[in-house]
């Protein structure tokens, strides 16, 4: 790979892996002095691959998750590319109208001496106040985007629009089912390497930042340690829905609850593009809707007194 690799920096990080490996180092350590690369989890899962002589095995699974979230955001980054630029036109067009446009029919309506609707008041003030401080409008939608978009990137923020899209309709089913899938597949891989179902549940909450499904697995967690089954630990859940619940019973009765988690994960992967492919669909329409909306609240409130 070292040899192959066109890539400068990266060529020298997978120099200093190699020699680390070479040196005796276990390749999760030497993958552990890169974290801008590879976060906790990775790092965990190869490691318990190492101790368990399941590495492909974990490799492989590592690779499909990656896959997968790569899939989920190139899937939504594009379906949001039309509404962004939709968005963005939009403002524009508004900002133009009310500098512009809106002022001229003022005058016009102002001349007249008629009383005028409630409605067309309001649309005059707002373009009074547009035409005057419209560049600092602008520019107060410029830093809100911005900083918007900078808090996203941060942990604090991705914290926080993951707990809240929990709560917003048809979005947390696209959150929640993603969480299932998560959860059910890195349980039943490791329980696959004999791994201690406390250990466990502490590794894959390494690997979550929403508050809901950390407290979901510290709940189970305690649970566990009290001697309950899992099942038992979920029966009030929050993101396990109760079929998935029932399937897991069914495991750990017949102890094959390794098996049953990969299942679980499987049909909520399926059930996860389902969700994510309407909400996504929804989106387009309940734009133009709310545009449609500002834009006949403008034609109503002009053509009124016309």
């Amino acid at each position: 790979m070292e040899q192959s690799e066109e890539n400068p920096k990266f060529k020298d990080i997978i120099n200093d892996i190699r020699t680390k490996v070479f040196n005796g180092q276990p390749f999760s350590d030497a993958l552990a002095s890169h974290p801008e690369l590879w976060d906790n989890f990775t790092v965990s899962m190869i490691r318990i691959g190492e101790a368990g002589g399941m590495l492909e095995h974990v490799l492989k699974k590592l690779t499909e998750n990656n896959k997968r979230k790569n899939a989920l955001k190139s899937q939504i980054i594009g379906a949001l590319a039309y509404p962004s630029v939709l968005v963005v036109v939009t403002i524009i067009v508004l900002i133009v109208l009310f500098v512009y446009a809106i002022p001229q029919f003022a005058t016009l309506f102002s001349k007249s001496g008629m009383a005028l609707p409630l409605s067309t008041r309001l649309l005059i003030q707002f373009g009074d106040f547009m035409q005057v401080h419209y560049i600092k409008v602008l520019a107060v939608l410029g830093c809100l985007f911005f900083s918007t978009i900078l808090f996203l990137f941060t942990e604090s923020g991705r914290k926080f629009f993951t707990d809240l899209s929990l709560y917003i309709p048809v979005i947390k089913q696209v959150t929640k089912r993603y969480y299932i899938v998560q959860i059910a597949e890195t349980m039943g891989l490791l329980l696959t390497a004999n791994v201690p179902l406390r250990e466990l549940i502490i590794a894959i909450k390494e690997t979550i930042i929403a508050e809901t499904p950390r407290k979901e697995l510290d709940f189970m967690n305690e649970e566990i340690s009290k001697g309950n089954t899992i099942h038992d630990s979920l029966k009030n859940s929050k993101i396990f829905p109760p079929m998935a619940v029932k399937l897991i019973e069914t495991g750990e009765t017949t102890g094959s609850l390794d098996t049953m988690l990969r299942e679980i994960s499987a049909y909520y992967d399926e059930q996860l593009q389902t969700a994510l492919k309407s909400a996504l669909s929804m989106l387009e329409p309940l734009l133009l809707a709310t545009m449609a909306c500002i834009v006949g609240f403008i034609v109503m409130s002009v053509m009124v007194p016309l």
